[in-house]
């Protein structure tokens, strides 16, 4: 079995040593740098190309989401685990739309956080299911709140063709994609939006009015 490389960002020493004490006890992963503030896990991420990071969300200098988002723009193909006290609804929703693999409360890290490292690196997500499932109930009934504000864009407008009635092979004709990478965003907007099938998620997009925002037309 290979050993998965790994990157810790907290700004708190002790945090930063017992998260190491703790991932050190698994053969399974090697620490590759540790970082006190965001811009310098920016910028280890960048360097080290590692396969995962553990990253606290409130930093100096940088958040942890926005040295997610910022690593993966700048071509960090690794996985991304969120390590926090406390994460609100805004916080998690754009966590998710963002692609974040995982969700670690601090307060469970030591029981959990290796699980969740094993989870995200064989491809699942790590959520803790109270905290998300609160944050999409709210989401969608917040008037203020739109279901798409759970996508990535691109996402957002596979979403919004399935609310117009569009089929796999029309969208991906549209977008200028392959049907399998249609229904793959497909799988995952389902999953964001808590979904069934399709007419589920045309039912969420005509409740919240953003239905209106499709601009691809037959």
């Amino acid at each position: 079995m290979s050993v998965a490389s790994l990157v810790i960002c907290d700004d708190h020493p002790l945090l930063i040593r017992g998260l190491a004490d703790l991932i050190a006890g698994s053969s399974r992963f090697r620490i590759v740098a540790t970082c006190g503030d965001g811009a310098h896990g920016l910028s280890a991420i960048c360097a080290l190309q590692p396969d995962l990071a553990v990253i606290d969300i409130a930093m100096p200098k940088m958040n942890g989401l926005d040295l997610f988002v910022q690593a993966r723009a700048a071509g960090w193909t690794g996985r991304g685990v969120l390590l926090t006290a406390a994460i609100s609804d805004q916080e998690t929703v754009h966590a998710v739309a963002a692609g974040v693999n995982g969700i670690v409360l601090k307060e469970t890290a030591g029981a959990t956080l290796i699980d969740a490292l094993e989870a995200v690196l064989a491809g699942q997500r790590w959520m803790p299911p109270d905290v998300l499932q609160a944050a999409v109930g709210r989401a969608r009934t917040s008037r203020d709140s739109s279901p798409l504000a759970l996508l990535t864009p691109r996402e957002r407008q596979v979403a919004l063709m399935i609310a117009d009635g569009r089929s796999n092979r029309e969208a991906a004709s549209a977008l200028g994609l392959s049907e399998g990478t249609i229904k793959t965003h497909i799988r995952t907007i389902f999953e964001k939006l808590g979904a069934d099938n399709r007419t589920a998620v045309a039912l969420l997009i005509a409740r919240s009015g953003a239905r209106n925002e499709v601009h691809f037309r037959r």
